[in-house]
């Protein structure tokens, strides 16, 4: 069984939708958890309803029979399992789940955004975990077309299987989904829009002024997707003035830090805790945010079993400092 923080460490990377909710990649996933002693067959039988032999079987491709439910109910328990044992108590995931819970509320448009690492993808995984029966949850490739991204909210709606099943022209396709939207409402998060052409930005303001107080549209970028939206070469204003509810996500924290840094043994002050808080935040030393923390705990920790010390002080965070 690993410990809290290497079990954290190794299920971070699971907290991105695209690759937590694949079917095989879930199957694969708890697989290589059950090898490694984080999860029992037991605790999946017990969360899927499905006998501890025939989850062995499933996971072991010894059954004959159609495996789409199970992969359907393992789906739900990998999804709370990786909460649980990776969603840190940051502030930045507070604000977040916050920031959606009001766009979704007031149904409107929002804008959630702040640099790379402050825990923007986090802290939206652990919203839309938490509620899926109202959100739909899209994270954009570098290169994509207006109609990969309909046809990615058409299948997130349900609306199709695979995109790969999704035809037709891009105008039939906004039709079908503003027609599903107005049987059901939905939050629909955009993460990485910063990628969004204008545009694609225009037809999703399309997509919700048509139902307007039954879809909220949520952007999640950096910094950069507010100057695209106010830049008036690109003539977006009037999407910019419909954007009602704005969220921008701060620097790490020394509580944030601390939160991360007590998955392990230490013995680092409050002083050390600020220097830390200070690295991960220095823009031009390109931190990777909360990952960076993280790697450098985990660096730092090699260090302290190298010493044969018990607990990671302030010469191991300087030697792994000095590594990365």
């Amino acid at each position: 069984m690993k410990s809290n923080a290497a079990m954290k460490l190794a299920y971070l990377d699971q907290l991105n939708p695209r690759i937590a909710t694949d079917p095989e990649h879930v199957l694969d996933s708890i697989k290589k958890a059950v090898d490694d002693g984080d999860v029992s067959h037991k605790e999946i039988a017990q969360a899927t309803g499905y006998a501890a032999s025939t989850v062995s079987q499933i996971l072991n491709d010894k059954y004959g029979a159609d495996t789409a439910d199970f992969k359907q109910a393992a789906t739900r328990f990998w999804l709370s399992w990786i909460s649980k044992n990776t969603i840190l108590e940051l502030q930045s995931v507070k604000d977040i789940n916050v920031g959606l819970d009001l766009i979704w509320k007031r149904r409107r448009m929002g804008l959630i955004i702040g640099d790379n690492g402050r825990g923007k993808t986090f802290g939206a995984f652990d919203y839309w975990r938490r509620h899926q029966d109202h959100t739909v949850y899209l994270i954009l490739d570098a290169t994509f077309r207006l109609h990969d991204l309909l046809a990615r909210i058409a299948v997130s709606l349900n609306l199709y299987q695979r995109v790969e099943d999704v035809k037709g022209p891009n105008g039939w396709l906004k039709g079908e989904i503003i027609r599903h939207l107005q049987r059901e409402q939905r939050l629909i998060i955009i993460d990485e829009a910063d990628r969004l052409k204008p545009s694609f930005l225009e037809v999703l303001q399309t997509i919700r002024g048509d139902i307007e107080g039954r879809c909220a549209v949520a952007f999640i970028g950096t910094t950069n997707l507010e100057g695209i939206l106010r830049d008036p070469k690109r003539n977006l204003r009037y999407v910019d003035t419909r954007i009602s509810v704005r969220i921008r996500v701060q620097e790490m924290s020394d509580a944030d830090i601390l939160s991360i840094v007590k998955q392990f043994p230490h013995d680092l002050d409050r002083s050390e805790i600020r220097k830390l808080r200070e690295w991960a935040n220095d823009d031009s030393a390109n931190r990777a945010g909360i990952r960076g923390v993280f790697d450098l705990m985990t660096l730092a920790y090699d260090f302290m079993l190298s010493a044969d010390s018990s607990r990671i002080d302030e010469e191991h965070i300087r030697n792994a400092q000095a590594m990365m």
